[in-house]
């Protein structure tokens, strides 16, 4: 009997490695977590008594988009689980998290793991304003480039959002192969007054009014164009910009934002 569970359980393992990436085909992020199985808890996968899979942790609330097993040998019993967030917090809490499922036990509690030379994430997100730092990891870099300045600029791996749009930032090595991370900016500058979108102002002659910019990059100044109706008086660096009212009539100022997107302002002064 004995000689036929072992038959079974190597048929099992054998299959269910069928399934699974070779950890050398696998390409990890920041976002994944990591677990290692006890001999125990694998045995149980392989005998399908337990299954590691979305569905299993649908209710866990961790924000889980992917659960892939990758194999150091023959036996399953390495899992990446990836967040839907690039999130330090999020991940170094999943394995204490996981922990109350009676059914798993781990060999490690978590760890990441790195291997290969790679940038330290494939894809961003961000908003105009934001920023991101992208590591070399296992390389060394000769040169970043950003596939279009106007969205978003990199510098010694860091990246500013500009603009909505989307860019490749391109990483080369000191050997000349090439590494890339694709940036989403989801949202261009605006201007707002308390918290909404504003196109349009009253202002009273002589008056101040402040309008806020929302997407400003850091270090990157604005440009003005006053006319002889209103004009802003704040500092080219400012986020909140004063508009001070000069000569009844209307007019339109122009603020260029990050160099790039200029936002038009229509100003009634009363």
């Amino acid at each position: 009997m004995k000689k036929i569970t072992s038959i079974l359980i190597a048929v099992l393992m054998l299959l269910t490695s069928a399934v699974c990436a070779s950890a050398k085909e696998y390409n990890f992020t920041d976002n994944n977590v990591i677990i290692v199985l006890t001999e125990e808890a694998t045995q149980k996968v392989e005998l399908g008594e337990l299954k590691i899979d979305l569905e299993y942790f649908a209710d866990s609330g961790l924000g889980i988009t992917e659960i892939r097993c990758i194999t150091m040998g023959i036996k399953p019993n390495i899992y990446v689980f990836t967040l839907d967030k690039h999130n330090h917090e999020n991940v170094l809490k999943v394995a204490e998290i996981l922990s109350a499922y009676e059914d798993i036990e781990f060999a490690e509690p978590n760890y990441y793991v790195t291997y290969g030379d790679r940038l330290s994430k494939s894809n961003l997100k961000l908003r105009a304003g934001e920023t991101a730092k992208l590591r070399n990891v296992e390389f060394s870099v000769k040169s970043w480039k950003s596939s279009n300045k106007k969205i978003a600029t990199v510098k010694d791996g860091k990246v500013t959002a500009l603009n909505k749009g989307k860019v490749t930032i391109t990483a080369t090595a000191s050997n000349g192969k090439k590494y890339t991370c694709k940036v989403n900016v989801s949202s261009a500058p605006k201007l707002t007054k308390n918290k909404k979108t504003v196109k349009t102002i009253k202002v009273k002659k002589g008056t101040l009014l402040k309008v806020k910019i929302k997407g400003k990059a850091k270090k990157i100044n604005n440009k003005y164009t006053n006319t002889k109706f209103a004009k802003i008086t704040s500092k080219k660096a400012a986020d909140v910009i004063k508009v001070l009212g000069l000569k009844e009539g209307k007019t339109t100022l122009k603020i260029k934002v990050n160099g790039v997107k200029t936002l038009k302002l229509k100003v009634k002064v009363i």
